[in-house]
């Protein structure tokens, strides 16, 4: 799974640009690895759910985390365009405070690895985006939550 890995402006949040093979008949680009990313992104991770979201033009979600539990996120646009965000929460980070925004695409194929310790969100600028979360801890409702 040879990619290329872009760093943000916070060091732990890594952009994943994987490496496409396009020909006339379409194209094929793996887009998950457990040993690849544990090499080049992030070590000491599993994942352990898979979610899958669709929304219209326009929608915001909040920025949601968990604090207790604290979970990674591997964000992948399947249709469409967001521009996502991750928020660093992390009191003892010398980037607590601070966020990082990247415009992800089913053009670009880009993925985002939003590590424990971020809140996250979005706003869709297609019509609709289809957005797929791979997360290394499950997503726990009294746990959860969200800045409006």
């Amino acid at each position: 799974m040879p990619c290329r890995i872009r760093h943000t402006n916070i060091r732990d949040v890594k952009i994943v640009e994987p490496h496409i093979a396009n020909d006339a008949r379409g194209l094929f680009f793996d887009s998950f690895d457990q040993e690849w990313f544990e090499e080049n992104v992030a070590r000491g991770y599993t994942f352990v759910q898979d979610q899958h979201m669709v929304f219209s033009r326009n929608v915001l979600t909040g920025l949601h985390y968990q604090i207790q539990q604290p979970r990674g996120l591997l964000l992948r646009v399947v249709t469409g365009e967001v521009f996502a965000v991750a928020l660093d929460l992390r009191r003892w980070s010398v980037t607590f405070g601070r966020w990082v925004g990247e415009r992800i695409s089913s053009a670009n194929n880009w993925q985002m690895w939003i590590p424990p310790g971020f809140a996250y969100g979005f706003h869709v600028r297609s019509d609709v985006a289809e957005i797929l979360v791979r997360a290394t801890s499950k997503r726990i409702a009294t746990l959860s939550a969200l800045f409006a």
